[in-house]
């Protein structure tokens, strides 16, 4: 009798154990979902994060861009005011009082360069 009883008992233990081994398996397939859910989740929000920081990024090129091309418009257009002799002579006389040599006045120096 204690050898039926011994076999009786092993055979309830290996049924326990499965019964164990299945519950667990049970509750994983059912966290399966959960989990690719939450990483799916997670992925997506890390994505729209990384697409703002490069559109704060474009931006800031943008306006770095626009303020490049307004600083060189004004570089040219400074340029192209100074370049022209009739320009000069009007801003050499009346904004600093400049007025024309007579070649009488004009001195060479030696330049012994």
């Amino acid at each position: 009798m204690t050898q039926h009883k011994t076999s009786s008992t092993i055979l309830r233990q290996q049924q326990v154990v499965r019964v164990k081994s299945e519950k667990g398996s049970v509750s994983f397939l059912k966290l399966t979902p959960a989990m690719l859910l939450f990483m799916a989740i997670a992925f997506q929000l890390f994505i729209r994060i990384s697409i703002l920081e490069h559109g704060y990024e474009i931006a800031k090129v943008r306006e770095q861009a626009l303020n490049n091309d307004t600083n060189l418009r004004e570089a040219r257009g400074d340029y192209a005011a100074l370049a022209r002799p009739q320009r000069l002579y009007a801003r050499a006389s009346t904004e600093l009082g400049f007025k024309p040599s007579h070649p009488s006045f004009v001195r060479v120096v030696n330049d012994q360069s």
